[in-house]
């Protein structure tokens, strides 16, 4: 059995030439906004993104510029810290140098012991046994002359020109200058050229 099935018609509903046109100019105006919609919202992006940048390329330059504003204080601040402790510490040396001249000096008026120390001092260097003469002052002289055994040491000679409570030693090829302010003026000097030697 064949069945047949009999065609029913379909109904559309009509649209007016009127009707259809407002509909298409809807929907392609609608599509048109939501084409610019997408372009703005694209351009806003990209001038925000770009201003976000530049925002953050400021604050790099900013930082950067303040670190090196920090790091030349600090720079500053150690140079300054390390000058006023060299000053400090050439102050100290200084006054330190002036407190054993002081404390020599209140030591010379013992002129047994300064006289006695004078010879000490030429006698205690490694070249002693060279020695020719030990010179101190005529006074001093007076002083120790029964202190040394006979023999024992180089001979003692008178000199006024060398001060009370120093002594000078004499080689054939030289002198060795022991006195008191001899020492304290190197002292003084490598005070003066920073403690270089």
């Amino acid at each position: 059995m064949s069945e047949t099935v009999a065609a029913r018609p379909h109904l559309f509903p009509r649209i007016d030439g009127a009707g259809e046109h407002a509909a298409r100019g809807y929907a392609e105006g609608y599509a048109a906004g939501l084409r610019a919609a997408v372009v703005e919202s694209a351009r806003r992006l990209s001038a925000l993104e770009a201003a976000a940048a530049e925002r953050r390329r400021r604050d790099d330059e900013s930082t950067a510029t303040a670190l090196a504003a920090l790091d030349a204080a600090a720079s500053a601040w150690s140079a300054r810290v390390v000058q006023q402790r060299e000053s400090v510490e050439r102050a100290l040396a200084e006054t330190a140098v002036e407190l054993a001249a002081a404390i020599v000096g209140s030591a010379a008026l013992d002129l047994d012991a300064a006289a006695r120390a004078a010879i000490d001092r030429v006698l205690a260097h490694e070249e002693s046994p060279r020695l020719t003469a030990v010179r101190l002052h005529p006074d001093d002289l007076a002083l120790v002359a029964g202190l040394l055994e006979a023999g024992s040491a180089p001979p003692l000679v008178g000199d006024p020109r060398v001060r009370r409570g120093d002594a000078v030693g004499d080689f054939v090829d030289g002198e060795l200058d022991a006195r008191l302010t001899t020492a304290l003026d190197r002292c003084r000097a490598l005070l003066a050229e920073g403690g270089r030697a």
